[in-house]
């Protein structure tokens, strides 16, 4: 959140508390009550609370200091809005409090048991197994089916999101390999992938 105070003076209203920025999944209300003692004037006039830079799902209701709204799969993203405060004479100070609306990680396309043969490179794409409909905001990581490092014959490239692997036949057997994402809060999500090394021969 940020502070902004324009054309202050001696008597200008003051910010006794900061509203913190707000976090909210895709679906949920948003309702924000604003506390009557957040502003304050040094010589008691009496306020005027206004909210602007409102987007069209986010409304603010005067008579009761709320500021509410539903949001929806359309409303993701981070919006800043502004709340004033006026005194009789025209001083203001103002804050700014960011809303972020936020999709959890869900897996977007499983993947299926993967069969392969000795002696021959392959690539599994895992770019749509995950999701937030935010592409950018989390990360993932690869690894053995016990949380180890993959297999020495198995690699993951993070730019291509492919993981690639060239096994021989000292490696054929059966593995499982976890993908792990991990959002930019810190919330993680974990899927799995049966892999079978087959023998040609």
């Amino acid at each position: 959140q940020g502070l902004v105070s324009q054309k202050l003076s001696s008597t200008a209203p003051v910010i006794n508390s900061i509203i913190p920025d707000h976090r909210i999944k895709v679906g949920d209300a948003l309702e924000l009550k604003l506390n009557e003692t957040m502003f304050s004037d040094s010589v008691d006039q009496s306020l005027l609370i206004d909210v602007t830079n409102l987007p069209s799902w986010i409304q603010y209701d005067p008579s009761s200091q709320t500021i509410f709204g539903q949001s929806n799969i359309d409303n993701l993203g981070i919006y800043s809005i502004d709340i004033h405060a006026t005194d009789q004479d025209g001083y203001y100070v103002s804050q700014t409090v960011q809303i972020d609306v936020f999709h959890e990680l869900f897996v977007n396309q499983p993947l299926n048991d993967k069969y392969v043969f000795e002696d021959q490179t392959f690539f599994i794409d895992i770019s749509l197994v995950f999701s937030n409909y935010n592409s950018n905001s989390f990360s993932i990581e690869v690894m053995g089916g016990t949380g180890n490092e993959l297999a020495d014959w198995l690699y993951y490239d993070p730019e291509s999101q492919q993981v690639i692997g060239s096994p021989v036949q000292a490696n054929v057997g059966e593995y499982e390999i976890l993908l792990v994402a991990t959002d930019e809060f810190g919330e993680t999500l974990t899927e799995s992938l049966n892999l079978f090394v087959e023998n040609v021969n």
